[in-house]
């Protein structure tokens, strides 16, 4: 499976904002192209809790946020393909705007918990930092030690490369220097047996880096993919995609592991059928419909036999009749993103060369 997480800035759509209006489908496609199966997003700024199926992108969007009444602010959510999304066997439980959690049955007993977290930035005080993580160790002291963690967060501290110091917690593959608030998050993870994977894969600098700063043009990694300690071998790699383009600071993080989704049990009922019923509007197609049904009943014998039998034969006829004489209700998906999403995407590309020519041609500081 697939996962990726990314601080989206906001999935708002504002006139200040530089991004193209809906968001969401935006992003939908950005998240197919690198065919995630789950997305956990950060700073959404979406208010209370809600869902937002985007069907021209393939996915399904769910998130928790702050009240409506209060500031837009923080919000964290899951992005997760439609056909998941319909497999899911358990909503996100959102602990609040900063912390929300899905589960996902992995088949044989097995569960994954997906936790999105939103940090508080390094200019809060350290009374709200300090109960950010204890809410989160609550979290994660309430998962069976049996089920695994796969914890994304968009966290500011810097974790740095010293291997020496955090073995178990590191690998051997980080980048920077680590500040205070780097320090409490790898206690907090030493103190729960967690290994952040972004620093367990050779690569370059620049496929791990997410964010740089807007000052110092220095790249930094502060989005960080955290496993149980135990569960290491089934992360096949952490990278960032230098490609991908939401209009956000933040690259995309992605996360392959090794684990597949059963197959969902194929349901014995039969798809609902949705007849063409306003075409009973037109009185030619009314008139039709009632002659012919009246000709289909006249071999039933309705008056005798077993009662199951007869409804059994008599629903048969009328809804053999009703398609004949009806049709079946065609969905109509009327969207504005999907029908222009030819511009769109073109423009969109157009944007993404751009960005990746001035990466090439700026320098890179790490």
């Amino acid at each position: 499976m697939t996962f990726g997480a990314c601080n989206v800035r906001t999935l708002l759509d504002r006139e200040e904002n530089a991004c193209p209006e809906r968001k969401t489908a935006i992003v939908a496609r950005e998240l197919s192209r690198y065919n995630i199966d789950v997305a956990a997003l950060s700073e959404t700024h979406l208010p209370d809790e809600g869902e937002l199926v985007e069907y021209g992108g393939g996915y399904t969007f769910l998130w928790k946020g702050l009240a409506s009444s209060e500031p837009r602010r923080s919000g964290v959510g899951f992005a997760v393909k439609n056909y998941l999304a319909a497999q899911l066997q358990e909503y996100p439980v959102h602990i609040s705007d900063r912390i929300t959690t899905l589960r996902l049955y992995m088949g044989r007993e097995n569960y994954l918990n997906v936790i999105r977290v939103y940090t508080p930035t390094l200019d809060k005080s350290d009374e709200i930092k300090d109960n950010f993580y204890e809410e989160l160790t609550r979290c994660i002291d309430r998962i069976r030690p049996r089920e695994q963690i796969l914890l994304l967060g968009d966290f500011s501290p810097r974790v740095g490369r010293d291997y020496d110091a955090w073995p178990k917690v590191l690998g051997r593959h980080g980048v920077g220097k680590m500040n205070s608030s780097g320090r409490l998050l790898l206690s907090f993870c030493a103190q729960l047996d967690l290994a952040i994977t972004n620093t367990m894969f050779r690569l370059p600098a620049n496929y791990k880096a997410t964010w740089m700063h807007p000052r110092s043009k220095h790249w930094h990694l502060i989005d960080y993919a955290i496993v149980r300690q135990k569960d290491i071998s089934q992360v096949l790699v952490t990278r960032v995609m230098r490609g991908t383009h939401c209009w956000t600071d933040h690259r995309l993080v992605v996360i392959k592991l090794s684990l597949r989704l059963p197959r969902p049990c194929r349901s014995e009922r039969s798809k609902q059928i949705r007849l063409n019923l306003e075409r009973l509007q037109d009185t030619n197609t009314r008139a039709k419909y009632a002659e012919t049904l009246s000709t289909d009943l006249q071999p039933l014998d309705l008056k005798s036999g077993e009662i199951n039998t007869v409804w059994e034969s008599l629903s048969s006829h009328l809804l053999d009749t009703a398609k004949s004489t009806l049709g079946l209700r065609v969905r109509k998906h009327e969207d504005w993103f999907d029908d222009n999403d030819g511009v769109l995407t073109d423009a969109i590309d157009k944007h993404r060369k751009l960005l990746k020519q001035h990466s090439r041609t700026s320098e890179w500081k790490c």
